[in-house]
């Protein structure tokens, strides 16, 4: 059995489409789901589903306020962990747990890289600034895997990343843990051959299973990355205000591409 796990964050709009991409491409998942901020007539579409924000999901940590936007803090890891620990009281050690970001849609089957994973597969995104640690855009490894190790999605520890910067994000505790258990992972890197912006509507793959997710990125947050931020240390206050109006009207056309083509828009818009 394979298991999903996936937090959507006030839009709807990634339902439909990421669930249409698990059935096409991992037909008979169970589908887990945190979903908050989401109209409650779209909770039976999965196996699955809770608003998690109003729970208390670790220690120290009161229930999510619902007018904060730390949708990539350790909130997001936390509600990911919350959903594994759920998924792991009921599935078999030999049974697939993935992760994915509300955001992103698998675009080719799933189990050759189901087959070809030893300990854990997952994105890699050595174009954000230089990051080398897993990210939940897609992850997948055993139930008893994620056991053995504890997973945890919470930010880490500080890490040096390959661009020198000291930082920590989703997944830097994770990449310790595997690194503590001498386990290695496979990785899954950005293999656009035309890219719209330099980290977001990436296609991830390997070159012997080809494109494996699309992640378009930011689907439920401001769109900066960290390598935009890095260039814009000299940018004025307008032409901030000029180039977040661009990257809005992008993302439109992005999404339009997707939903007049859903099977086919990424290998004309990004792999041509």
């Amino acid at each position: 059995m394979i298991y999903v796990a996936t937090v959507h964050w006030r839009q709807e709009a990634w339902i439909d489409r990421q669930l249409r991409s698990i059935a096409t491409y991992a037909p008979g998942a169970q589908v887990w789901a945190s979903l908050d901020g989401i109209d409650a007539s779209h909770f039976s579409k999965f196996t699955q589903a809770w608003s998690l924000d109003g729970e208390d999901l670790g220690p120290g940590l009161e229930p999510y306020a619902s007018t904060s936007t730390d949708i990539n803090g350790d909130r997001h890891g936390l509600k990911l962990n919350e959903l594994a620990r759920r998924i792991c009281e009921v599935a078999a050690d030999d049974d697939v747990i993935v992760f994915i970001d509300g955001d992103a849609l698998l675009v080719s089957p799933l189990a050759p890289v189901i087959d070809a994973t030893d300990n854990l597969t997952a994105v890699r995104r050595d174009e954000n600034d230089g990051d080398f640690f897993p990210h939940p855009s897609l992850c997948l490894t055993t139930v008893g895997q994620w056991k053995a190790w504890q997973g945890d999605w919470r930010r880490g520890e500080y890490l040096t990343n390959r661009n020198g910067r000291v930082m920590t994000d989703t997944g830097t505790k994770l990449l310790s843990q595997l690194d503590d258990m001498g386990w290695s992972w496979t990785a899954l890197t950005r293999i656009n051959r035309q890219n719209l912006h330099p980290v977001w509507f990436g296609l991830y793959g390997t070159d012997s299973l080809g494109p494996v997710v699309y992640h378009h990125g930011a689907g439920f947050r401001t769109r900066v990355s960290r390598a935009d931020l890095a260039e814009s240390s000299t940018t004025k206050w307008y032409q901030w205000r000029s180039f977040e109006d661009r990257q809005a009207a992008l993302d439109a056309r992005v999404q339009k591409w997707m939903d007049r083509d859903p099977d086919n828009w990424w290998r004309r818009r990004l792999m041509a």
